[in-house]
């Protein structure tokens, strides 16, 4: 049951389901987030992109090459990087919101455990 529905019934018991929601700012905008989870890439240029996650077919990951595979049904995302294999788990938890390219000179500077990706390529398939 969704948020709305709920205080529309609450005001409808109360005799009065004409009053407006509180907190809806904009008709353009929708109250409240979704609940799709959404997997954001932020490339080294700054260009944004996401996709979503119920369109991710499969994912590998070769710790040989440090490099994990997403295929998704219209695009395929390579991520190059290190320590990528907890990555890798948090993709198959669909945890994971946005992945950012670093450079490979701050490599020192990452924590020692955390994943570092320094590559990030994005391949649209064709029709």
């Amino acid at each position: 049951m969704s948020q709305d529905f709920k205080i529309r019934f609450d005001e409808y018991q109360e005799n009065d389901p004409t009053s407006k929601v509180e907190g809806q700012v904009h008709p353009d905008y929708y109250p409240t987030g979704g609940h799709t989870r959404n997997l954001a890439f932020v490339l080294p240029d700054g260009q944004l992109q996401f996709f979503n996650y119920s369109y991710l077919i499969t994912c590998s990951y070769n710790q040989s090459e440090g490099k994990i595979s997403l295929e998704f049904s219209t695009h395929t995302v390579e991520l190059k990087g290190q320590k990528l294999e907890q990555l890798f788990y948090e993709l198959m938890m669909q945890t994971t919101k946005i992945i950012r390219c670093t450079n490979k000179r701050y490599n020192e500077l990452v924590e020692k455990d955390k994943p570092t990706t320094y590559e990030i390529i994005v391949i649209k398939i064709a029709d």
